[in-house]
């Protein structure tokens, strides 16, 4: 298919049938219209919507990504298991995936997405005649061709940097291509491609509004989730955390760290500057459901968000993931033992391990990290102002309603996810509930915390590390770190709360592989907690016990690449250790 039948295909399916979209910028009046490519550049709102087609890319489904059943990456962690014992997920620990049985396998996606930024920039200006402003605020033709394009650099270096952290250097392409062209393009290195990232975040940064937020121009909606510089800012700061960690800086550069030090702290001034429009969202509104489980967003959109993906009406995330009492929920990520063990003490803000941090094993879900209630299902906690119950046994022998065993999609762990569950939304009834949700793809904590784990790295433990780490820790009402921590000490400190944040986020599946810990933390058993009550479902007993074993080896902190691509184009070179 040549590049241009390629580029009009997907115009048909962007006008011709129409797409779910995120919001106004990517609804088109004209779905019914026959298009031609020329046609494009001379209508005002066709010109716009292949400026943004390149966000239609963006709809990777964070809540399920692998298996259209409720399989998240978290469940291929220390985090958490799927449920269903069959699912695909199950391929990342047990050893069976490769080049031939792919996962997560987003290749030639990203590939499609930065096709069609490079197609934005080589041929926006034909329509610069018929181009209108972006909305009252932007009121010139060419702020809006500067905008979009900057949108469009923005995208791509996102699409590069979901390709780098999975593969690593991948072929560099900056142009649209033909088929008349010689399509086996080499592999770019892991430092080629982080400068093209950043170069490209940094041209984005220049040209667009500071927030998210600052699209918008009084109560005009249209623009909602365009992307902005605290959005090239945030992923300068994501990247370079990846190129200066051990994965990738095996000699322990400083210089990198700092790099990514500096890159975090860029935004973070920014925000600070502008904390109207970014920044951390209070306790209360996250307890609120005002950010990962939002509805009608409000109409400038969550403060905290650096980037959105697709938002979609929906009640299938709490039809997977509630626990199967409800309606008939599957229950299908279950969080592990070794993840409630992650969240400290409230009270003295210390480890549980720890001897003086008050820790109760009889009653182990007390006084801890405020996020546990909110984010993990436990016995005794609620959902919907309904009681969970996953004990295994009452005096009669008889499981809680939710308890291991009760029926085939019951937790396997003791735990359900309550992270991104809607208590709103009503599933298998006769009158059904959705809510319209976009998931966040980043936000604010990360930045806090990237400045933190950097700085730490090429300072040590000074005070803008406890300051930033501090503030994320007080969002969640638990109390400053303890002083005169060491920097391994901070350090540990800094990647538990990286993983008691960002738990079911995608972030501990890609933290662990870029701090090369692979085998230390996915190569081991993950487990649960079985609970026995009393007549009263008071518990009296808690059980460890190992629930699904893991396999890991160093080359699985790489993705193989699909070996059809590499068919199509002999050139790129399989990852280490996939060769065979």
């Amino acid at each position: 298919m040549k590049t241009k039948n390629i580029l009009v295909f997907a115009l048909m399916i962007l006008f011709g049938f129409g797409i779910s979209s995120c919001e106004d910028y990517l609804d088109n009046p004209f779905r019914n219209a026959s298009i031609t490519e020329d046609a494009i550049w001379t209508q005002r709102d066709r010109i716009k919507g292949v400026s943004s087609i390149a966000y239609t890319i963006l709809n990777r489904d964070l809540y399920n990504p692998i298996d259209g059943d409720g399989a998240l990456l978290a469940q291929a962690t220390d985090d958490a298991v799927n449920s269903n014992t069959n699912s695909s997920i199950q391929n990342f620990t047990n050893g069976v995936w490769g080049p031939t049985r792919t996962m997560d396998n987003i290749y030639s996606k990203m590939y499609t997405g930065i096709r069609y930024c490079n197609y934005t920039f080589e041929n926006l200006d034909k329509g610069r005649e018929f181009i209108l402003p972006i909305n009252a605020t932007h009121i010139d033709v060419d702020s809006t061709i500067i905008r979009y394009k900057a949108e469009n650099y923005f995208l791509r270096a996102y699409f590069y940097s979901e390709l780098l952290k999975r593969y690593g250097g991948v072929p560099i392409v900056t142009k649209v291509l033909s088929t008349s062209e010689d399509l086996n393009i080499p592999r770019g290195t892991f430092d080629e491609v982080v400068d093209l990232i950043l170069a490209d975040c940094d041209k984005a940064a220049r040209s667009l509004p500071k927030t998210m937020r600052n699209w918008m121009d009084g109560n005009e909606n249209k623009e909602r989730g365009r992307v902005a510089q605290s959005s090239a800012l945030a992923l300068k700061s994501r990247v370079l955390l990846l190129a200066a960690s051990p994965l990738w800086n095996s000699s322990g550069d400083q210089e990198k760290w700092q790099k990514a030090a500096d890159a975090a702290l860029a935004c973070i001034q920014l925000a600070e500057a502008n904390s109207g429009d970014l920044g951390l969202m209070s306790w209360a509104d996250l307890t609120a459901d005002k950010l990962f489980t939002a509805n009608n967003w409000e109409s400038r959109g969550p403060k905290e968000a650096l980037l959105w993906g697709y938002a979609n009406n929906r009640n299938d995330i709490e039809l997977w993931n509630a626990p199967v009492s409800f309606a008939g929920a599957k229950g299908r990520c279950n969080p592990s033992q070794e993840l409630v063990d992650a969240f400290e003490m409230k009270t003295t803000g210390l480890p549980i391990n720890d001897p003086n941090s008050e820790y109760d094993p009889m009653n182990p879900y007390a006084n801890r990290d405020p996020r546990l209630s909110l984010f993990i299902l436990y016995n005794g906690n609620t959902f919907k102002n309904t009681t969970v119950e996953t004990y295994v046994a009452d005096p009669e022998g008889v499981p809680g309603k939710d308890g291991i065993g009760v029926n085939v999609n019951a937790t396997r762990t003791g735990y359900y996810m309550k992270k991104f569950l809607s208590r709103n939304v009503v599933w298998n009834a006769s009158s059904n509930v959705n809510r319209r949700r976009a998931p966040i793809l980043m936000r604010y904590a990360e930045v806090l915390l990237n400045y933190a784990e950097a700085l730490n790295e090429a300072q040590g433990p000074v005070a803008d590390v406890y300051k930033y780490v501090n503030m994320v820790r007080n969002r969640a009402q638990m109390p400053d770190l303890p002083a005169g921590l060491t920097k391994e000490e901070m350090r540990e400190r800094i990647m538990n709360e990286r993983r008691v944040e960002f738990c079911f986020e995608e972030m501990r599946f890609f933290d662990v592989r870029r701090w090369k810990l692979g085998n230390t933390y996915f190569n081991k058993p993950v487990t649960g907690m079985k609970i026995r009550v009393d007549a009263n479902k008071n518990p009296v007993a808690y059980e460890r016990f190992e629930v699904e074993s893991r396999q890991w080896d160093e080359k699985m902190n790489l993705y193989p690449i699909e070996q059809n691509e590499i068919y199509k184009a002999p050139k790129i070179e399989q990852n280490p250790g996939w060769a065979n």
